[in-house]
Protein backbone atom coordinates (compact mmCIF):
# COMPACT_ATOMS: atom_id res chain seq x y z
CA UNK A 1 0.00 0.00 0.00
CA UNK A 2 1.39 3.43 -0.97
CA UNK A 3 1.40 6.11 1.71
CA UNK A 4 2.35 9.27 -0.16
CA UNK A 5 2.78 10.83 -3.57
CA UNK A 6 6.58 10.38 -3.55
CA UNK A 7 6.19 6.61 -3.14
CA UNK A 8 3.58 6.59 -5.94
CA UNK A 9 6.04 8.28 -8.30
CA UNK A 10 8.81 5.82 -7.42
CA UNK A 11 6.55 2.84 -8.02
CA UNK A 12 5.65 4.26 -11.43
CA UNK A 13 9.29 4.50 -12.48
CA UNK A 14 9.39 8.29 -12.30
CA UNK A 15 12.81 9.92 -12.35
CA UNK A 16 11.66 12.31 -9.62
CA UNK A 17 12.49 11.57 -5.96
CA UNK A 18 15.57 9.59 -7.06
CA UNK A 19 18.03 11.93 -5.30
CA UNK A 20 18.20 12.76 -1.59
CA UNK A 21 19.14 16.15 -0.14
CA UNK A 22 20.63 16.24 3.38
CA UNK A 23 20.14 19.79 4.66
CA UNK A 24 19.87 21.72 7.92
CA UNK A 25 16.65 23.60 8.64
CA UNK A 26 18.06 27.09 9.13
CA UNK A 27 16.90 30.37 7.61
CA UNK A 28 19.60 30.37 4.94
CA UNK A 29 18.19 27.17 3.45
CA UNK A 30 14.70 28.59 2.94
CA UNK A 31 15.04 28.19 -0.85
CA UNK A 32 15.27 24.43 -0.29
CA UNK A 33 12.63 23.96 2.39
CA UNK A 34 9.93 26.61 2.35
CA UNK A 35 6.57 25.74 0.79
CA UNK A 36 6.65 28.52 -1.81
CA UNK A 37 9.74 26.87 -3.32
CA UNK A 38 9.58 23.48 -4.97
CA UNK A 39 12.55 21.26 -4.09
CA UNK A 40 10.32 19.05 -1.91
CA UNK A 41 8.26 18.23 -4.99
CA UNK A 42 11.06 16.33 -6.72
CA UNK A 43 13.71 15.47 -4.13
CA UNK A 44 13.79 13.39 -0.94
CA UNK A 45 14.68 15.72 1.97
CA UNK A 46 16.69 14.49 4.98
CA UNK A 47 16.77 16.90 7.93
CA UNK A 48 17.22 16.86 11.69
CA UNK A 49 13.78 15.34 12.21
CA UNK A 50 14.26 12.54 9.69
CA UNK A 51 14.70 8.97 10.85
CA UNK A 52 18.34 8.01 10.38
CA UNK A 53 18.63 4.76 8.45
CA UNK A 54 20.75 3.15 5.76
CA UNK A 55 20.41 4.55 2.26
CA UNK A 56 21.33 1.76 -0.13
CA UNK A 57 20.74 2.86 -3.70
CA UNK A 58 20.14 6.61 -3.91
CA UNK A 59 22.64 9.47 -4.41
CA UNK A 60 22.73 12.00 -1.57
CA UNK A 61 23.52 15.71 -1.98
CA UNK A 62 25.47 16.87 1.06
CA UNK A 63 24.24 20.25 2.31
CA UNK A 64 24.88 19.32 5.95
CA UNK A 65 27.90 17.40 7.19
CA UNK A 66 26.09 16.64 10.45
CA UNK A 67 23.22 14.84 8.74
CA UNK A 68 25.55 13.05 6.32
CA UNK A 69 27.53 11.72 9.27
CA UNK A 70 24.27 10.44 10.79
CA UNK A 71 23.61 8.48 7.60
CA UNK A 72 27.19 7.19 7.38
CA UNK A 73 27.12 6.07 11.01
CA UNK A 74 24.04 3.97 10.22
CA UNK A 75 25.90 2.22 7.40
CA UNK A 76 25.19 4.30 4.30
CA UNK A 77 28.07 3.91 1.83
CA UNK A 78 30.28 6.96 1.34
CA UNK A 79 30.28 6.52 -2.45
CA UNK A 80 26.63 7.62 -2.49
CA UNK A 81 27.60 11.07 -1.17
CA UNK A 82 27.97 14.03 -3.51
CA UNK A 83 30.33 16.49 -1.82
CA UNK A 84 32.05 14.30 0.71
CA UNK A 85 32.70 15.64 4.19
CA UNK A 86 36.50 15.98 3.89
CA UNK A 87 36.24 17.77 0.54
CA UNK A 88 33.84 20.29 2.05
CA UNK A 89 36.11 21.03 5.00
CA UNK A 90 38.89 22.02 2.58
CA UNK A 91 36.84 25.01 1.42
CA UNK A 92 34.87 25.71 4.62
CA UNK A 93 37.87 26.65 6.75
CA UNK A 94 38.98 30.02 5.42
CA UNK A 95 42.46 29.91 6.95
CA UNK A 96 43.27 26.54 5.38
CA UNK A 97 41.74 27.54 2.04
CA UNK A 98 43.69 30.79 1.81
CA UNK A 99 46.92 29.01 2.75
CA UNK A 100 46.28 26.34 0.14
CA UNK A 101 45.93 29.01 -2.55
CA UNK A 102 48.45 31.51 -1.19
CA UNK A 103 50.53 31.45 -4.39
CA UNK A 104 47.56 32.17 -6.62
CA UNK A 105 47.61 35.49 -8.50
CA UNK A 106 43.84 35.64 -7.93
CA UNK A 107 44.05 35.70 -4.12
CA UNK A 108 44.71 39.03 -2.34
CA UNK A 109 47.87 39.14 -0.24
CA UNK A 110 46.95 37.48 3.06
CA UNK A 111 48.59 36.84 6.43
CA UNK A 112 47.42 34.68 9.32
CA UNK A 113 48.90 36.31 12.38
CA UNK A 114 48.47 39.81 13.84
CA UNK A 115 52.26 40.06 14.10
CA UNK A 116 52.49 39.92 10.29
CA UNK A 117 50.21 42.88 9.57
CA UNK A 118 53.15 45.07 8.51
CA UNK A 119 53.42 42.96 5.37
CA UNK A 120 50.04 44.23 4.15
CA UNK A 121 48.98 47.47 2.53
CA UNK A 122 46.03 49.03 4.31
CA UNK A 123 43.05 49.05 4.40
CA UNK A 124 42.65 45.33 5.16
CA UNK A 125 39.82 42.88 5.71
CA UNK A 126 39.90 40.62 8.78
CA UNK A 127 37.87 37.40 8.66
CA UNK A 128 36.98 34.75 11.24
CA UNK A 129 37.16 31.08 10.26
CA UNK A 130 34.25 29.01 8.96
CA UNK A 131 31.58 31.75 8.99
CA UNK A 132 29.13 32.63 6.22
CA UNK A 133 27.26 35.60 4.70
CA UNK A 134 30.17 37.84 5.59
CA UNK A 135 29.38 37.39 9.27
CA UNK A 136 32.21 38.60 11.49
CA UNK A 137 34.18 40.40 8.75
CA UNK A 138 35.73 43.73 9.80
CA UNK A 139 37.64 46.35 7.82
CA UNK A 140 40.63 48.16 9.33
CA UNK A 141 41.73 51.38 7.65
CA UNK A 142 45.15 51.61 9.29
CA UNK A 143 47.59 49.34 11.06
CA UNK A 144 47.09 51.41 14.20
CA UNK A 145 43.35 50.66 14.08
CA UNK A 146 44.06 46.95 13.75
CA UNK A 147 46.65 46.75 16.51
CA UNK A 148 44.39 48.59 18.95
CA UNK A 149 41.52 46.14 18.34
CA UNK A 150 40.83 42.68 19.75
CA UNK A 151 41.95 40.42 16.88
CA UNK A 152 41.57 37.11 18.70
CA UNK A 153 38.52 35.99 16.66
CA UNK A 154 40.17 36.52 13.26
CA UNK A 155 42.18 33.89 11.42
CA UNK A 156 43.06 35.71 8.19
CA UNK A 157 43.93 39.27 7.26
CA UNK A 158 43.82 40.27 3.57
CA UNK A 159 44.49 43.43 1.63
CA UNK A 160 41.23 45.11 0.64
CA UNK A 161 40.73 45.73 -3.07
CA UNK A 162 38.62 48.50 -4.58
CA UNK A 163 35.97 46.26 -6.06
CA UNK A 164 33.60 47.46 -8.80
CA UNK A 165 31.91 44.12 -9.64
CA UNK A 166 31.10 40.92 -7.75
CA UNK A 167 29.74 37.67 -9.15
CA UNK A 168 28.79 34.26 -7.80
CA UNK A 169 29.25 31.32 -10.16
CA UNK A 170 27.74 27.92 -9.32
CA UNK A 171 29.90 25.05 -10.54
CA UNK A 172 29.26 21.37 -11.21
CA UNK A 173 32.64 19.58 -11.40
CA UNK A 174 34.25 22.61 -13.02
CA UNK A 175 31.33 23.44 -15.32
CA UNK A 176 29.64 26.78 -14.67
CA UNK A 177 25.89 26.09 -14.45
CA UNK A 178 24.50 29.28 -12.87
CA UNK A 179 25.55 32.90 -12.44
CA UNK A 180 24.38 35.67 -10.12
CA UNK A 181 25.79 39.17 -10.09
CA UNK A 182 26.06 40.55 -6.56
CA UNK A 183 25.60 44.21 -5.68
CA UNK A 184 25.94 45.74 -2.24
CA UNK A 185 22.47 46.27 -0.79
CA UNK A 186 23.49 49.07 1.55
CA UNK A 187 26.34 51.50 2.19
CA UNK A 188 27.70 49.43 5.09
CA UNK A 189 28.23 46.48 2.76
CA UNK A 190 29.50 48.65 -0.11
CA UNK A 191 32.18 50.24 2.06
CA UNK A 192 32.73 47.16 4.27
CA UNK A 193 31.77 49.08 7.39
CA UNK A 194 29.55 46.39 8.91
CA UNK A 195 29.80 45.69 12.61
CA UNK A 196 31.56 42.53 13.75
CA UNK A 197 28.43 40.40 14.17
CA UNK A 198 26.46 41.77 11.23
CA UNK A 199 26.05 40.05 7.86
CA UNK A 200 26.97 41.62 4.57
CA UNK A 201 23.85 42.28 2.50
CA UNK A 202 23.79 41.82 -1.26
CA UNK A 203 21.25 42.12 -4.03
CA UNK A 204 21.36 39.31 -6.60
CA UNK A 205 20.79 39.54 -10.34
CA UNK A 206 20.24 36.28 -12.22
CA UNK A 207 22.33 36.26 -15.40
CA UNK A 208 22.36 33.98 -18.43
CA UNK A 209 25.24 31.54 -17.96
CA UNK A 210 25.79 31.47 -21.74
CA UNK A 211 26.88 35.11 -21.50
CA UNK A 212 29.55 34.53 -18.84
CA UNK A 213 32.92 35.89 -20.08
CA UNK A 214 35.10 33.03 -21.30
CA UNK A 215 38.25 34.41 -19.67
CA UNK A 216 36.72 33.90 -16.22
CA UNK A 217 37.38 30.19 -16.67
CA UNK A 218 41.13 30.95 -16.59
CA UNK A 219 40.66 32.25 -13.03
CA UNK A 220 38.59 29.25 -12.02
CA UNK A 221 40.88 26.58 -13.51
CA UNK A 222 43.50 26.24 -10.73
CA UNK A 223 40.78 26.13 -8.06
CA UNK A 224 38.78 23.57 -10.04
CA UNK A 225 41.86 21.34 -10.31
CA UNK A 226 42.80 21.66 -6.65
CA UNK A 227 39.25 20.87 -5.51
CA UNK A 228 38.43 18.17 -8.04
CA UNK A 229 37.13 16.08 -5.12
CA UNK A 230 34.18 18.48 -4.81
CA UNK A 231 31.16 17.82 -7.00
CA UNK A 232 29.42 21.19 -6.70
CA UNK A 233 30.29 24.55 -5.18
CA UNK A 234 30.12 28.28 -5.76
CA UNK A 235 32.97 30.63 -6.56
CA UNK A 236 32.83 34.32 -5.68
CA UNK A 237 34.68 36.39 -8.25
CA UNK A 238 35.39 40.11 -7.87
CA UNK A 239 36.77 42.63 -10.35
CA UNK A 240 38.64 45.68 -9.09
CA UNK A 241 38.79 49.19 -10.56
CA UNK A 242 41.78 48.18 -12.71
CA UNK A 243 39.98 45.19 -14.21
CA UNK A 244 41.97 42.69 -12.13
CA UNK A 245 40.03 39.56 -11.19
CA UNK A 246 40.07 38.07 -7.70
CA UNK A 247 38.61 34.89 -6.23
CA UNK A 248 37.19 35.88 -2.85
CA UNK A 249 36.09 32.45 -1.66
CA UNK A 250 34.50 29.10 -2.50
CA UNK A 251 31.50 27.56 -0.77
CA UNK A 252 29.90 24.12 -0.79
CA UNK A 253 26.76 25.39 0.99
CA UNK A 254 25.99 28.53 -0.97
CA UNK A 255 22.53 30.11 -1.03
CA UNK A 256 20.28 28.57 -3.67
CA UNK A 257 17.82 31.17 -5.01
CA UNK A 258 16.53 31.10 -8.59
CA UNK A 259 15.97 27.32 -8.73
CA UNK A 260 19.60 26.28 -8.98
CA UNK A 261 18.91 23.05 -7.08
CA UNK A 262 16.84 21.77 -10.00
CA UNK A 263 19.88 22.03 -12.27
CA UNK A 264 21.97 20.24 -9.68
CA UNK A 265 19.36 17.47 -9.37
CA UNK A 266 19.71 16.74 -13.08
CA UNK A 267 23.52 16.60 -12.91
CA UNK A 268 23.53 14.26 -9.93
CA UNK A 269 20.82 12.05 -11.42
CA UNK A 270 22.61 11.64 -14.76
CA UNK A 271 26.00 11.06 -13.12
CA UNK A 272 24.75 8.45 -10.66
CA UNK A 273 22.30 6.53 -12.85
CA UNK A 274 24.39 6.83 -16.00
CA UNK A 275 21.59 8.08 -18.23
CA UNK A 276 19.59 11.25 -18.92
CA UNK A 277 16.33 11.81 -17.10
CA UNK A 278 13.27 10.81 -19.08
CA UNK A 279 11.99 13.79 -21.09
CA UNK A 280 8.73 14.27 -19.18
CA UNK A 281 10.42 14.42 -15.77
CA UNK A 282 13.20 16.60 -17.11
CA UNK A 283 10.55 19.06 -18.32
CA UNK A 284 8.92 18.88 -14.89
CA UNK A 285 12.21 19.86 -13.25
CA UNK A 286 12.47 22.77 -15.71
CA UNK A 287 8.97 23.85 -14.65
CA UNK A 288 10.02 23.76 -10.99
CA UNK A 289 13.13 25.83 -11.81
CA UNK A 290 10.92 28.43 -13.53
CA UNK A 291 8.54 28.51 -10.56
CA UNK A 292 11.45 28.94 -8.14
CA UNK A 293 12.82 31.82 -10.18
CA UNK A 294 9.42 33.50 -10.01
CA UNK A 295 9.17 32.78 -6.27
CA UNK A 296 12.62 34.27 -5.70
CA UNK A 297 11.73 37.43 -7.61
CA UNK A 298 8.42 37.76 -5.77
CA UNK A 299 10.09 37.28 -2.36
CA UNK A 300 11.93 40.60 -2.54
CA UNK A 301 11.91 42.71 -5.70
CA UNK A 302 14.63 44.98 -4.27
CA UNK A 303 17.08 42.17 -3.54
CA UNK A 304 16.38 39.81 -6.46
CA UNK A 305 16.10 40.55 -10.15
CA UNK A 306 16.68 38.89 -13.50
CA UNK A 307 18.55 40.26 -16.47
Amino acid sequence: MLHNFAEFLKENRSDLFRVMLAVSTNQDNRYLLWANYHVKQYMDIFTKGSESSIVEDMPIINYSNIHIERLLNKGTKEELIYNKVDAKYRVAKKRDWYKLHSDSPYIPLTVYNKNELEALSFPIIAKPDNRYSGLGIVKFETIEDAKSADLSSFTIFSEKKEIVEEHRIVMWRGEAIDWFERKAADDSTKHMNVKKNEKLRFNYILKDIKDMPEDWNECFEPFVKEHSDLDFYSMDLAIDKNGKKWIIEMSSEFGTPFGVMGKLYKRVFEDFYGRPMNPDDSKQIDAFIYKDIQATLAADFERFSKQ
